[in-house]
């Protein structure tokens, strides 16, 4: 399964909110998924939110399959992207 991390980025301290979704890739790395880490998406430093989510959604949309991180209810971008999940038949980690 192809599988996009979501959960709350802005708004915290964000090397340990790359560090929470690092370890997620690993693990399901490690169970034979392939990742998609919003953290390694590319984008410019001028990026706005809105350009980070379309750029993310992008990503998302190649996706079959959404792990939500706890704390993503508290994410205005990860409720976006569960909304869309659900109404795509995600699976849902």
């Amino acid at each position: 399964m192809k599988v996009y991390i979501s959960g709350k980025i802005s708004e915290t301290n964000i090397e340990d909110t790359r560090d929470d979704f690092e370890i997620i890739e690993q693990r399901l790395r490690r169970e034979g998924h392939e990742v998609v880490n919003p953290f390694k998406i590319k984008h410019s430093k001028k990026s706005t939110w809105e350009d980070y989510m379309r750029a993310d959604i992008i990503e998302m949309m190649k996706c079959d399959t959404i792990y939500l991180i706890k704390g993503w209810q508290y994410s205005k971008g990860a409720k976006i992207e569960v909304q869309l999940a659900n109404d795509l038949n995600f699976h849902f980690f």
